[in-house]
């Protein structure tokens, strides 16, 4: 299957009573998804695994992050150290 993207995304952090923690999460537009029309805007369930090019959430969906090349620093924590950021 493949992923959905997000374009005009950003990312902050909030406390998650599912995950008892406070969990990283992105916003944006996506675009590729079998359940939203193109162009919605959507809030991702927790990120749990991040690599250079997207981030995979707790509910299992895989999300491209499209945009500059300026994205933030994924390294550090699951998303970054930044209370929130956009790209």
């Amino acid at each position: 299957m493949p992923c959905a993207r997000l374009r005009n995304w950003s990312v902050f952090r909030r406390y998650s009573r599912t995950h008892s923690a406070v969990c990283d999460y992105v916003t944006g537009d996506v675009y590729g998804s079998d359940r939203r029309p193109d162009g919605t805007r959507i809030v991702t369930s927790a990120v749990v695994d991040r690599d250079e090019d997207g981030v995979v959430t707790s509910s299992g969906d895989r999300y491209v992050l499209e945009g500059e090349s300026g994205a933030p620093d994924l390294s550090a924590s699951v998303i970054g150290d930044a209370t929130s950021y956009t790209r």
